[in-house]
């Protein structure tokens, strides 16, 4: 028989993730410790509308108390053909698909992009796990014809290009099948195995064999796990296909009832488990130490106004900075009163970065956003505005970081000329050691990154009487700076003369970049409580009182 309908879409996925003790059980548990030491991500297909809930439910159960750190999830919406290949039930994210006892057909819903990602899952790795008894929904429960499709056995068919022949009868109860020779061949020989498996005692339980005729020889790569190639019949009642880098098995029982007596659990926990031994792992040199805190960054990433390759720059420079950012990027299209209104929130962050820009930003600002600029600085906020020569010479515009910053600061600035030499280092200027940037991780000379041109910016605008610094750069007529920072309130706002388009460690610009940012302070260790002599307090003269 081949049955199959279509079901409406609800898609969804509910997790279930545990490790953890079995459940106690009349006789000793057959489960060893597990022998791997990291997760197996498994994804059960829970569509109850077309498998057995109890089969679902006793296989979660037993994954999720198997203590061999697998990360289950289900994916427990009304499945609809196309969900695999558009990836709603996404394979890509699980290392074993496992599905429980089917009711029906389900390669009846699969579009050839949903069988091509299952075959493409397990070719390039992934394992896939069918189980599938004599289930009561079956026309013949409890005897299968040998014309009947049955719906596991189509499943695994589909993905090894096999056509798998059920046994005609169901196996009872007093049914006991010995772990195959050829299971040597395999990984499972190692545990948690039992040498036999039996059918469950439960009449909706009971398992069902495959001819094992209709397998592929040993030497194709197909293999009687639990059963024989001999008798009469011969039958598989648990069987394994290596398919490209990764496997598809088949177990003969619907798991309709938690049984650990059966021995059916261990196969299962072998077949769903696909991680490998970890290496052990090559020295690190040990990290510089973070920052005890966190600086709350915000970055400026709509990409109709930042250069691209600047933002990248920029996010993986902080990200990697080891300085306890917690990294926010503004990556949706910005436009006027956005941050006066916080959808661009300042007021939850620390910093606000800005690449560099095609454009000028301040176009952009109305006027209540520009308020609330000078207000994130006034109160205790660091603006960082990036910006070079843009290299490319494809934009008309070169000085957008220093309109922006006028913005914020009310200061006119005015750039001087375009610097393209990197033998021509630029050293901390005579400010320096009056700013913040005057840290032991501060570069002593900023080198031209090779392909870059940074922005040289007049120095007649900078007087640290007003807080306003030139921190690398000359003071000399005509100076000029290369960082500059202007303090506001209790705030400032740094410029980068840099557009970061191209990263090199060496030049001393991202240490640069990493100290403007950094809006933290090193927390002061408590002030002791004095252990010396206690005070003693005057002696009070006694009132008299007048008669």
């Amino acid at each position: 028989m081949s049955l199959g309908f279509l079901i409406p879409v609800i898609l969804g996925i509910v997790t279930v993730c545990g490790s953890q003790s079995l459940s106690p059980s009349s006789s000793p548990s057959t489960i060893a410790p597990s022998p791997f030491p990291y997760e197996t991500r498994v994804l059960l297909f829970g569509d109850t509308g077309l498998v057995l809930e109890s089969s679902l439910n006793t296989i979660r159960e037993t994954l999720v108390n198997a203590n061999e750190g697998f990360q289950v999830d289900t994916f427990s919406a009304t499945y609809v053909g196309g969900a695999i290949g558009d990836g709603v039930l996404n394979l890509t994210a699980a290392d074993t698909f496992v599905v429980p006892a089917l009711t029906m057909d389900i390669t009846t819903l699969f579009t050839v992009a949903d069988r091509t990602a299952l075959m493409n899952f397990v070719n390039n790795g992934g394992h896939l796990v069918i189980a599938g008894g004599c289930s009561a929904s079956y026309p013949n429960f409890p005897i299968i014809e040998s014309n009947d499709m049955v719906p596991h056995l189509l499943l695994a068919g589909l993905v090894t290009s096999r056509t798998y022949v059920p046994n005609n009868m169901c196996e009872t109860s007093g049914f006991t099948s010995n772990i195959s020779p050829e299971a040597s061949s395999t990984r499972f020989t190692q545990p948690p195995l039992t040498s036999t498996v039996r059918a469950s005692v439960a009449s909706l339980a009971l398992s069902l064999g495959v001819i094992s005729s209709s397998l592929r020889p040993v030497d194709e790569k197909e293999y009687v796990i639990y059963g024989s190639r001999s008798g009469d019949p011969p039958v598989a009642q648990v069987f394994l296909s290596e398919q490209g880098m990764g496997e598809v098995t088949v177990l003969g029982l619907d798991y309709a009832v938690g049984d650990l007596n059966t021995g059916w659990d261990p196969p299962l926990i072998v077949a769903a488990n696909n991680s490998r031994p970890v290496l052990s792992p090559t020295p690190q040199p040990t990290p510089s130490p973070p920052l005890p805190y966190q600086t709350r960054v915000i970055v400026f990433g709509d990409t109709s106004i930042v250069v691209p390759v600047s933002l990248d720059n920029i996010q993986n420079i902080l990200l990697q900075a080891n300085q306890g950012f917690q990294l926010t990027t503004f990556s949706v299209p910005f436009a006027s009163g956005d941050i006066a209104s916080q959808k661009l929130n300042l007021s939850a962050h620390d910093t606000f970065v800005v690449p560099a820009t095609f454009v000028d930003l301040t176009k952009f600002l109305s006027v209540e956003d520009t308020l609330t600029l000078r207000n994130f600085t006034t109160n205790g906020g660091q603006v960082v505005i990036a910006g070079g020569c843009k290299g490319s010479r494809t934009f008309s515009t070169n000085v957008t970081q220093l309109l922006l910053a006028t913005a914020i600061t009310e200061v006119e600035y005015m750039s001087m000329e375009c610097s393209s030499f990197p033998g021509e280092p630029v050293p901390r200027s005579f400010d320096f050691s009056a700013t913040r940037f005057n840290v032991p991780s501060s570069p002593t000379v900023l080198n031209q990154p090779t392909g870059t041109e940074s922005l040289r910016i007049s120095s007649s605008a900078f007087l640290p009487s007003m807080g306003r610094f030139l921190v690398y750069g000359m003071a000399l007529d005509p100076g000029f700076g290369e960082v500059v920072l202007m303090q506001r309130g209790s705030g400032d706002v740094t410029v980068l003369s840099l557009d970061y388009a191209v990263r090199d460690a060496q030049s001393g610009w991202e240490q640069v970049l990493i100290v403007a940012v950094n809006n933290s302070s090193p927390t002061p260790a408590p002030t002791p409580f004095s252990t010396g002599s206690p005070t003693t307090l005057p002696s009070l003269t006694p009132l008299t009182m007048s008669p």
